[in-house]
């Protein structure tokens, strides 16, 4: 074998090598994009410190409330759901609670952003009317 065909031979294994490489680093980067979720979060002031996030979660998540979201946005077709019992679950799933000291931050995640927001607005307005409620139904 001459030298300028170990040469070509060489530089060929390289173009190989690092081009498998950039498609490997591609693909995965690509794959990485298609799973991305987007993320809205809205921040609460509580009246007491100490508020648990799965009891606040569960308050702002009831069954009514949900019912409302999943009508409202279509989620049972838009997820590709069997019935409104999956999409409760998904929706339960994509919503956190978060407190640090007095501040309790909701989020609400998917991959389509403007649903996303959108079901994080109207559970935010469902906790308002609820709120809004109790204290004008409570005074009375």
């Amino acid at each position: 074998m001459s030298r300028n065909t170990l040469y070509a031979s060489i530089a060929l294994m390289l173009v190989v090598l690092i081009g498998s490489a950039g498609a490997y680093w591609g693909i995965k980067k690509f794959r990485q994009k298609q799973n991305q979720e987007f993320r809205f979060e809205g921040k609460l002031t509580a009246r007491q410190d100490g508020v648990e996030p799965d009891k606040f979660k569960e308050a702002i998540l009831t069954d009514a409330v949900m019912t409302k979201a999943i009508t409202e946005h279509d989620l049972v077709s838009r997820w590709g759901l069997s019935d409104e019992v999956a999409a409760k679950v998904k929706l339960t799933e994509k919503f956190s609670v978060k407190v640090e000291g007095r501040e309790i931050t909701v989020g609400f995640q998917d991959k389509d952003k403007s649903l996303a927001q959108a079901v994080l607005k109207s559970l935010m307005a469902s906790l308002y009317e609820q709120a809004h409620g109790k204290q004008s139904g409570g005074g009375m």
